[in-house]
């Protein structure tokens, strides 16, 4: 058996730490640079999505990305799929503190993912239902409709309540595209 993962996850190194039957191959990362290809990354999309951004907000995006190419396809899908206004986004992102990357070096990651999921919904009732939406997604073992998904949380609803649940969860999904998987074809929503 063959485990590949493109950065140290510490639960797979915990997992299969002094097992004898363990080899490992470490591809020296460290020494590639990712700073240009991201650098290149956030320049072709800042064009498709029109935001003009000047050299020092470029260079700025590639420090916050801090070599995570996930936090920069997260942060642009977000800004694509945001109804705030993009320049605002961009303004906002870029003045966010972030976070030290030394107890966790996926801290900026995450707090994207909090401000994807603060900006999601505002309401603590809806908070409480966007949860649920995103539990039953999590523990799919395939990708889900939003019928598929709003089945289990409203069982006991009927006609046009359960329509009216069925269409808030397909907007609960929409407002997660940039940090949730959703298949072209068949519009399945996996994590």
């Amino acid at each position: 058996k063959v485990i590949v993962t493109s950065r140290r996850e510490l639960d797979i190194v915990d997992v299969l730490q002094g097992g004898s039957d363990v080899h490992r191959i470490d591809i020296n990362a460290d020494e590639w640079n990712t700073s240009s290809d991201i650098r290149l990354f956030i320049e072709e999309r800042s064009k498709q999505l029109r935001l003009n951004l000047s050299t020092e907000h470029v260079k700025r995006f590639e420090e916050k990305a801090s070599g995570l190419f996930i936090w920069c396809t997260t942060v642009f899908r977000y800004i694509e799929e945001s109804k705030e206004s993009k320049a605002h986004l961009v303004t906002s992102i870029l003045k966010a503190q972030s976070p030290s990357r030394r107890d966790n070096p996926h801290a900026p990651l995450y707090l994207l993912y909090q401000r994807v999921l603060d900006s999601a919904v505002s309401r603590a009732r809806d908070r409480e239902l966007m949860e649920s939406v995103l539990a039953v997604i999590s523990v799919a073992r395939r990708p889900l409709s939003a019928n598929v998904i709003a089945d289990p949380l409203y069982a006991n609803e009927e006609g046009e309540e359960r329509e009216g649940m069925r269409v808030w969860v397909e907007n609960i999904v929409r407002s997660l595209f940039s940090i949730l998987y959703v298949e072209e074809r068949t519009n399945a929503v996996r994590a």
